[in-house]
């Protein structure tokens, strides 16, 4: 690997990296580290590299590779141009005067037994008791620890571990994440468990299941309703009800900029995005673990009560959790069928990618928002994001079913009615004999009428309407939804791009982003819970009677490195002997 911080250890030790938003120092032998745009060595998951600068050696700090420190008898002019790591962790930087400093030592943890360590992502690992750390990080190549080498990376050794399925029952065992994409599904890696509160009863449950969805009012809860605990102020000191909204919006952002999206970091802090860019942190969602696990009280879909009989543990001063969040993943070990059934019957409004079509009556929605369609004549209004409509012969706007579209139906864009595109109502100051040539549809839902005589006048727009709760539309066939009042409709339509409205893309049809099909594991059996290379492809065996090695299965690992393998011909509790090997 040709690049000057591919780092592998030959020999002992481990990497010491640091995550940026908790403060929290892990471990890893994957040395593909990279420069990121300040110049500190990073892995591919941003955790930056520890180490202390040739100029303070006794305090361990991020690796940083630029000209600081350079030595007296330098250019004050000179900059860095280039640097090598040494096989004993010196980070050497060359100057443009030719000269030569130490500007930071990479240093190495050794653990007596590192297979005890605590994965929480692909190649980054917790330190826990059980491995067993010796002494304090150092340099490599002393006490024990291995040498660097450079332009190389260490291939991943696959790890896995077995267990009874029987064991899901046990509400902190922990099983592998599934890459679902979906903003709200929240799931954990490492110890700990969600809390959620009855807004009715104030009753708390734990839970390590993460489907969630955010209700009108922001407030991100469980299917049932049941909302996440956690800081629900910015600066961490009230804990509540987690919101995530537009509120609590520092002051340099734009008034007038809306709520547009929001991602959960690793440690729980949710940072909301806002229509002028301004990205800030609303609320963090927080992690919990109890001293008596085994006292939790089953309430059916991953749900415990009895959380005072199981001691739940306080929270720390600094809110960290126990254990790291992973958006849009899910530990599926603990959800149930009827989670499943529930999650089959919401309908997930994500938006999705354009595919630029031919048609000027094709319109693809980017943001929020529905079209309103109405059978003619017909009172009932329904909703759909496909815009794949066409002009009718009486001139109006519909779907290939036939329903008009909604919106204004006069240039003075006063009246709500039918889309209607011809060349009715034209300005006083055109031909009165000129035609309609030609028309188009902008981003606000604007229809823009051309006539024979060069005039260009407006003559409809376009209006969406949008809910509060588009999980609660109810589907009528066609990607077609009815407005109930459960899915807290909007009530008046508005003009795309107002609100929190998205725009109009015409010639552009949406490819809906559908939420990968969940499959429960098998009830009995045994588990294989394995761990190694993302993306890598496996071979599970198991040993018969007269010792060879017979292939059971095969398994791909996702995303987060990880996936789980079920021996359902293996029904006892015994564990027989297994082998993964990369296939």
């Amino acid at each position: 690997m040709d690049s000057p911080t591919a780092l592998a250890i030959d020999g002992r030790g481990w990497f010491l990296v640091k995550e940026r938003q908790t403060g929290e120092e892990f471990f890893t032998r994957q040395g593909e580290f990279v420069l990121d745009e300040n110049g500190y060595v990073v892995t591919p998951d941003g955790f930056v590299l520890r180490g202390v600068s040739g100029f303070n050696p006794a305090q361990t700090e991020n690796v940083l590779i630029d000209s600081t420190g350079m030595p007296a008898g330098s250019d004050p002019r000179a900059s860095m141009v280039s640097f090598r790591i040494q096989p004993n962790g010196d980070v050497i930087v060359g100057l443009s005067d030719g000269s030569e400093f130490i500007r930071a030592h990479v240093l190495l943890q050794d653990f007596r037994m590192p297979a005890n360590l605590r994965r929480i992502l692909p190649h980054i690992y917790k330190s826990v008791p059980e491995a067993e750390a010796i002494g304090v990080p150092q340099v490599p190549g002393s006490n024990g620890l291995g040498w660097l080498k450079t332009n190389v990376v260490e291939v991943a050794e696959v790890r896995w571990t077995v267990k009874g399925a029987f064991q899901r029952h046990d509400p902190s065992v922990q099983g592998a994440l599934t890459v679902t994409g979906l903003p709200t599904d929240l799931g954990i890696r490492g110890e700990g468990f969600f809390v959620v509160r009855d807004p009715a009863t104030s009753e708390l449950f734990l839970t390590r299941v993460g489907f969630f969805l955010c209700d009108g009012d922001g407030f991100l809860q469980t299917y049932s309703g049941l909302r996440v605990q956690g800081f629900v102020d910015s600066s961490g000191t009230v804990i509540g009800d987690v919101i995530i909204d537009g509120a609590g919006a520092p002051e340099v952002s734009d008034p007038g900029s809306f709520f547009v999206g929001f991602e959960v970091s690793r440690d729980g802090s949710v940072w909301v995005m806002r229509s002028d860019g301004t990205k800030y942190v609303r609320a963090k969602i927080l992690l919990r673990h109890v001293v008596h696990p085994e006292r939790l009280r089953s309430e059916g879909n991953g749900l415990y009560s009895g959380v005072s009989d199981a001691e739940l543990v306080d929270w720390d001063e600094s809110g960290s959790s126990v254990g790291l969040i992973h958006q849009g993943a899910i530990e599926l070990l603990h959800v149930t069928r009827d989670l499943v059934n529930d999650r089959r019957e919401i309908e997930f409004f994500q938006q999705g990618v354009l595919r630029r079509t031919e048609s000027e009556t094709d319109l693809a929605l980017t943001g929020r928002g529905f079209f309103v369609v109405r059978r003619p004549f017909a009172v009932e209004e329904s909703v759909t994001r496909r815009g794949r409509f066409r002009v009718n012969r009486d001139r109006f706007l519909v779907t290939p079913q036939g329903e008009r579209v909604q919106g204004y139906s006069d240039p003075g864009f006063t009246e709500i009615g039918d889309v209607k595109i011809d060349d009715c109502c034209k300005p006083s100051t055109s031909d009165p004999n000129s035609t309609m040539v030609g028309f188009r549809i902008d981003t606000e839902g604007v229809v823009s009428i051309d006539l024979s005589d060069g005039t260009t006048y407006s003559r409809a727009q376009v209006l969406l309407r949008d809910f509060a709760q588009t999980y609660s539309l109810q589907a009528l066939g066609g990607a077609r939804y009815r407005g109930n009042l459960e899915a807290r409709p909007s009530g008046n339509m508005f003009p795309p791009g107002t609100r929190t409205l998205g725009k109009i893309q015409s010639r552009a049809l949406e490819v809906p982003t559908r939420p990968q099909r969940l499959m429960l594991p098998p009830s009995s059996g045994v588990q294989l819970f394995i761990t190694g290379e993302p993306g890598g492809s496996y071979l599970v065996q198991t040993r018969v009677t007269n010792r060879r090695w017979v292939t059971i299965g095969r398994v791909k690992l996702g995303a987060t490195g990880e996936a789980d393998f079920f021996d359902v011909s293996n029904r006892k509790r015994s564990y027989p002997a297994y082998q993964v090997i990369a296939e």
